[in-house]
């Protein structure tokens, strides 16, 4: 099984947004822990970059340091999302495959974001 997650944000930040906790008022944990998939695909759109990774490889890798990297809480309605921030030149060396959209498929995206 394959997991798909898109990040608008990382263009900017430069940071993987690795989800450890889904609702915080229901104590619902985040997709690093709960998913059943083998392979995570990240999208970053802005840069057209399809980040691969397999679960099993980011849990032995992450889970050890992950209280290094930073926390975020993310506001929804009425509950907040948790996770951690790794920044990507921390993220890509566990990757199993990286792959890049054509330069005009990335500004065809850019577009739509406007």
């Amino acid at each position: 099984m394959v997991e798909y997650k898109t990040d608008w944000k990382t263009a900017t930040t430069n940071n993987v947004f690795i989800e450890t906790i889904s609702v915080d008022t229901a104590e619902k944990l985040g997709w690093f822990y709960t998913s059943r998939s083998q392979v995570l695909i990240y999208f970053v759109p802005q840069k057209g970059t399809i980040y691969c990774a397999l679960f099993q490889k980011l849990r032995i890798i992450l889970q050890p340091k992950l209280n290094q990297y930073p926390l975020r809480r993310i506001q929804n309605d009425g509950y907040c999302t948790v996770g951690r921030l790794i920044p990507i030149d921390h993220y890509e060396p566990i990757c199993h495959s990286i792959l890049y959209l054509p330069q005009e498929d990335v500004e065809y995206i850019k577009g739509l974001q406007s």
